[in-house]
Parts: structure tokens; sequence; C-alpha cells
């Protein structure tokens, strides 16, 4: 049974949605046979309107429930998609799938090497490699941008 002013949830899953539900009215009708009890909840937004709450499907009273549901809901969709992808792997890529499988020490790159902070290692083609010192690329760099610039001042001042 649920109380008059009570919040439940409804799941909209096509819309991947939990929809709040306000109770507004509790209707029990006696009969010589039963006795039923009917709800009217509203539905938020501008018209509040206020439907049967038996036209209702996945219905929830407890966040935390709901909470644990879609979790679950979401943990079975996700192991699902994988198993898909299992078989697709299976279908298209047979046999080990394993990578790097043939390596050796000379593959691995060692980080404990010391890095020269000012050289960079060129590849110039050809399997031919070039260290190259920065602190002399700064030297000839400047030269011509400092003759490029008193051109510049000598164009502007004239």
């Amino acid at each position: 049974m649920y109380k008059v002013g009570q919040i439940l949830y409804t799941v909209l899953e096509d819309k991947f949605k939990v929809i709040p539900l306000k109770v507004s009215e509790q209707i029990i009708t006696k009969t010589l046979e039963d006795e039923t009890v009917n709800y009217k909840v509203i539905i938020p937004g501008k018209n509040q309107s206020k439907i049967d709450l038996d036209k209702v499907d996945n219905i929830w009273d407890d966040q935390d429930k709901l909470r644990d549901h879609l979790v679950s809901n979401a943990h079975n969709a996700i192991s699902d998609m994988l198993q898909e992808t299992n078989k697709v792997i299976d279908r298209y890529f047979p046999g080990d799938n394993s990578a790097c499988k043939d390596e050796t020490a000379d593959d691995i790159i060692n980080s404990d090497h010391k890095k020269e902070e000012n050289s960079l290692l060129v590849d110039l083609g050809n399997g031919q490699k070039a260290k190259l010192n920065v602190d002399n690329l700064t030297g000839v760099l400047e030269t011509p941008l400092e003759e490029d610039k008193k051109k510049h001042e000598k164009h502007t001042v004239t």
C-alpha cells in the first residue's frame, strides 16, 4: 500500500529515464465480494496530469532498490555486448590473438637510459640517424632572425 503524498518512481526503459510520480489519491472500492484499492498519481510537468497507477509499469517506491535494479540491468547489458563481441572475434579473428608474442629484449624501450636534455635524434632516412645538439641550433637560428629584424626595421622606418 502506498500513502497519499508518497513519491514513487517508474523507469521509461526506451528513453533511459526515471520519472518520479506523486500519489495524489487512494481510491478504496468495497463490494460484497471484495475490496480493491487503486491509486492516482501526478506526473511531473506543466499540467501535472493525474493518471491511474495501474496504467504504469515498472513501479518502485525505494531509490536504493531502483538503483540496484538499474545497475543490474546495465551489468547484464554490458555482459551481453561483450559476449557478442567475443562471438565476432571468434568468427572473424580465429586463433591466438595475443599481441607481441615473439617479443625480445631488444624490442623493449628501456626508460632507464638518461636522455640528453639538449640533443635530438633525427632520422635522416636510408637508415641514417644524426644526433643534433639543440644549443647549436640556437645560435644558427638567431643570426638570420636578427638580420631579418633589421631589414624589417629599415623598410618600416623609410
